[in-house]
């Protein structure tokens, strides 16, 4: 005869390992990258720089800043919840960054000094947060360790 401890029934009980369970996969969950959180703040930014710059009547500046400023923001929703598969949604952050870049001359809206110089400014941000998660993303997924 051993001298066990006396089991308990909540030892035996599938429910109660479910705590640990759930405490264990919050512990191995990616934290978001601070890329990810900046396309989405960049998106909506851009979705509300024809009215706070006073640009909305402007139809061109304009509904390339709605469009591509609500496309941005869903794409990082979509790069946060993906986390390190995120290789689609970033290249195509990425390359909405160039395009917003370059649509003031592509455009004719360059003489709107607002509306370019946000097309410009978050343009070039979007395009070089999003390379910058995509060489992090290239660099972690194509590392040979030895």
């Amino acid at each position: 005869m051993r001298n066990d401890p006396p089991r308990s029934h909540a030892e035996d009980d599938p429910s109660r390992s479910y705590g640990r369970d759930v405490r264990a996969n919050i512990d191995d969950r990616e934290l978001p990258h601070w890329q990810d959180v900046g396309s989405l703040i960049l998106g909506i930014l851009l979705f509300i720089a024809p009215w706070v710059l006073r640009t909305a009547a402007h139809g061109t500046s304009s509904w390339n800043a709605w469009i591509v400023g609500t496309v941005s923001a869903l794409l990082g929703l979509a790069a946060l919840n993906l986390g390190r598969n995120a290789q689609i949604p970033e290249w195509c952050l990425f390359l909405l960054g160039v395009w917003l870049f370059l649509s003031p001359w592509i455009l004719g809206f360059g003489a709107l000094n607002a509306a370019a110089w946000s097309a410009w400014i978050i343009g070039a941000l979007l395009a070089l947060t999003n390379s910058w998660r995509l060489r992090q993303l290239y660099t972690t997924n194509y590392e040979f360790s030895s």
